[in-house]
């Protein structure tokens, strides 16, 4: 190709603006998920997970521990659901349908007598408090 350079230059502009582009962009979403996975209380994410072992060492019961799990992290997931549709993200859908089917995996349990069951709840300690 007459007048294309392949040489050094070209080499170095995908270097010089594509690189740190890309990995600016990869830190950003990772503080992203980051921040969603911690600081939201929904019980598959971590923040549910911290919220329920915060409630656990205040010595709630565990059934008041996972009704409180199940009626937060309920209308999170769904938001998430309505919000995933409504923006046509398909993968926001399907985190909210697998949210979902974890909060009701949970309430099910809840429902049945056998929250114990639940690996989070498994070697829960007893309540010292309602």
């Amino acid at each position: 190709f007459p007048g294309v350079s392949w040489g050094h230059t070209g080499f170095s502009m995908v270097f010089n603006s594509f690189v740190p582009a890309l990995c600016y962009a990869a830190m950003e979403i990772n503080m992203y998920l980051f921040a969603f996975n911690l600081f939201l209380p929904c019980y598959p994410l971590d923040g549910g997970r911290v919220l329920v072992a915060l409630l656990l060492l205040k010595g709630m019961a565990v059934e008041s521990v996972a009704k409180v799990c199940v009626f937060i992290s309920g209308p999170i997931a769904i938001f998430i659901c309505v919000f995933g549709f409504y923006s046509w993200a398909v993968l926001c859908v399907f985190v909210g349908i697998w949210m979902v089917m974890q909060v009701y995996q949970m309430w099910v349990l809840l429902q049945n007598g056998q929250i114990r069951m639940h690996p989070m709840f498994a070697n829960a300690p007893a309540a010292t408090t309602q």
